[in-house]
This record gives C-alpha cells, structure tokens and sequence, in this order.
C-alpha cells in the first residue's frame, strides 16, 4: 500500500484528487502500476470526438485504461 505523501514523492507532477468522492484516492485500494493509454477517436467525416462520460463521477473525457500482461497494440 501507498500514501498519497509516497505517491506525491514519486511523482512529483501529478494531482491526486482526495476530496473523498467516488474518483478519489482511497488508500486501502490496491494500486497497480501498468501502461496506460488514452484513445481519441475522431469521426472520419466530421469535426467530433467520442467522449466517455463516468457515472460514478463528475467528469468526462478520452477513453482510457491500460495495457495488461500479453495485451498489444
């Protein structure tokens, strides 16, 4: 396990949300270190992107998740 004070040490650059809601850090979760990736996916004959929107949070954006062991691009 992992403090948000050894994460901040290690990643000096990163912002991690602790405001308690439901996409925030939670220190008894297990944290896993792994590629990750974000995908864009523009329609090819208009100016739009696919966006994914979270319902457990107030937040949307590019889909993302990460690379797992025997997976390729």
């Amino acid at each position: 396990m992992q403090t948000v004070e050894e994460i901040k040490n290690k990643y000096p650059d990163i912002f991690i949300n602790t405001s308690g809601e439901a996409d925030s850090f939670k220190p008894d979760a297990l944290i896993v270190e792994r590629d990750p990736v974000a995908v864009v996916i523009k329609h090819p004959s208009e100016d739009v992107y696919l966006i994914s929107k979270w319902k457990q949070s107030k937040w949307c954006g590019f889909l993302t998740g990460g690379i797992e062991d025997g997976d390729t691009l």
